[in-house]
């Protein structure tokens, strides 16, 4: 993998990173997210971006392990809902669908 693909990756996990923080954020708490959690995942994303120069390959793999660690965390903490299921209520009442109900723990 040369320079320019380690850091697609890195930019594409960078983008998701920041959707679901928003719809964490926004489905936790009423109002507008806080500056907080932004501003840790992007300094993040930065060290990666600089790795991703250097070796490709890692900053990559590393980028995307931190998307899959972002989306996964809820679950793993032993909540039954999380950015992903209110993301996908969110696209069902867009579409028109009915958004099926989440178990709540």
């Amino acid at each position: 993998m040369n320079a320019a693909g380690g850091r697609a990756w890195v930019i594409g996990s960078w983008l998701t990173v920041l959707a679901l923080i928003t719809v964490r954020e926004v489905s936790s708490q009423k109002g507008l997210p806080r500056p907080g959690s932004y501003l840790g995942a992007s300094v993040l994303m930065t060290m990666l971006f600089g790795l991703a120069g250097l070796a490709p390959s890692l900053g990559a793999a590393l980028a995307a392990g931190t998307v899959v660690g972002v989306a996964a965390a809820p679950y793993i903490a032993g909540r039954t809902t999380g950015p992903l299921d209110q993301a996908a209520s969110w696209l069902a009442s867009i579409s028109g669908g009915q958004p099926s109900p989440a178990a709540t723990k």
